[in-house]
């Protein structure tokens, strides 16, 4: 035997393609048709669950709701279901294939009303089994003064006879009281027995309708929920292509003005090397001056030394020119790569905020459930009540019958 390929959380979104949140939902909500096996602290999965996460994926992009989902997987996987021994879950087996298609929670307060049912019928049953045998013994007794009141009819003779006949009288009144009294005591039984059927009848119609409209309730949010995560995808790609667009036309900026500022050095540059140039032709014609002028007369070393100062300011106020016209560039440059930072980040806040609000309603609409899950609890719980009450009534004690006396006696 190989050992089975074995799967990941993350992996299964790897060979889906698909998020890992949308992976956990599936998982959780489809539980009972994905085959798993937990070891130590995670769950590992297999080719079985990774082709059922295969079909659901399938009917999510066909347009299928979670419901119609759960249908498709019950009829292509069915769910091992737990023998019962109670004879009203065997019973209830040909309703059980329509109820297929309830929620767990519905389904579940269906088989606790089946099974108190058969209980109640149950003890219904074995009381009427203990009244059997009660009767059982009465008799039993009435047998043994039937044999001491012949003896003492032998004994007494012509006496016991007149007393014979008005002790069969009396047995026959009541004789006839107890029928009537057994036919009173069945009608009631029978009486509260169709009004226990109607009402409990009564009572899964209204649970019936109350689940039918907890379903279109949940498949109404849902398909709401899917709404918003619709808008919310595309309002987030809008987002996304518009802070595309904005950051290509930072860029188309940034390199025009960086095309600009290496014109304007160039310029500077052209200029400095023009200066230079007519600092040289100055030197020149000074150097051609000074063959002509006499070399020992104290205003030719003024004047180069004046031209030397001065082509020393002029190069150091173009220096701090050129380092001004710089830093002023970078500072423009980082303020508006501060401005895209900024309103990236507070777009980003907005999106966040979004979609908090959204998995708040997610928990408030669960909030819901659980509480009409309670409410239909409390109902059960009332019928269950009801039918103690009931069976409490009907726990009446049914007289014995007397044995006739033969009157030839």
């Amino acid at each position: 035997m190989k050992d089975r390929k074995n799967y990941v959380i993350s992996e299964l979104a790897k060979a889906l393609e698909v998020p890992r949140t949308t992976i956990n939902d599936w998982l959780a909500r489809y539980a009972q048709y994905i085959e798993f096996e937990v070891r130590g602290k995670r769950k590992v999965y297999f080719e079985t669950s990774l082709q059922v996460l295969k079909e659901i994926a399938q009917m999510r992009d066909s347009g299928k709701s979670s419901f119609e989902i759960e249908a498709e997987l019950t009829k292509i996987h069915p769910v091992q279901a737990e023998v019962a021994g109670t004879k009203t879950e065997i019973e209830n087996t040909s309703e059980g294939e329509s109820t297929d298609l309830m929620p767990p929670v519905v389904r579940k307060q269906a088989e606790e009303i089946g099974r108190m049912l058969g209980e109640e019928l149950k003890n219904i049953s074995s009381k009427l089994e203990a009244s059997k045998s009660m009767n059982d013994r009465l008799a039993k007794k009435n047998m043994r003064w039937y044999l001491l009141a012949l003896s003492l009819l032998v004994l007494l003779g012509a006496t016991a006879i007149v007393t014979s006949n008005q002790i069969i009288d009396m047995m026959q009144l009541q004789q006839i009281k107890l029928n009537a009294s057994q036919q009173t005591i069945t009608g009631h039984i029978s009486q509260a027995n169709t009004v226990m059927v109607d009402e409990l009848r009564k009572r899964d119609s209204v649970i019936c309708e109350q689940q039918k409209n907890l379903v279109d309730e949940l498949r109404k949010r849902e398909q709401q929920i899917d709404e918003q995560q619709k808008k919310m995808t595309d309002d987030q790609q809008k987002r996304e292509t518009q802070l595309a667009e904005q950051h290509s036309k930072l860029l188309a900026e940034q390199k025009k003005r960086e095309l600009k500022f290496d014109e304007h050095q160039r310029k500077l540059l052209d200029e400095l090397h023009n200066r230079e140039q007519m600092v040289k032709s100055q030197h020149n014609k000074l150097q051609e001056f000074t063959v002509a002028l006499d070399r020992s007369s104290k205003d030719y070393q003024k004047n180069i030394d004046q031209l030397k100062s001065e082509l020393i300011e002029q190069r150091k106020s173009f220096t701090e020119m050129l380092e001004k016209t710089s830093s002023e560039l970078k500072q423009q440059k980082e303020s508006e790569l501060n401005l895209l930072k900024d309103n990236f980040a507070r777009e980003r806040l907005e999106m966040l905020k979004k979609l908090e609000d959204a998995s708040k309603e997610l928990a408030a609409k669960s909030e819901m459930i659980e509480k009409m899950g309670a409410k239909t609890s409390e109902q059960s719980e009332t019928i269950k009540d009801w039918i103690r009450k009931n069976s409490a009534r009907q726990e009446i004690t049914v007289p014995t019958r007397p044995i006739t006396l033969d009157p030839k006696l």
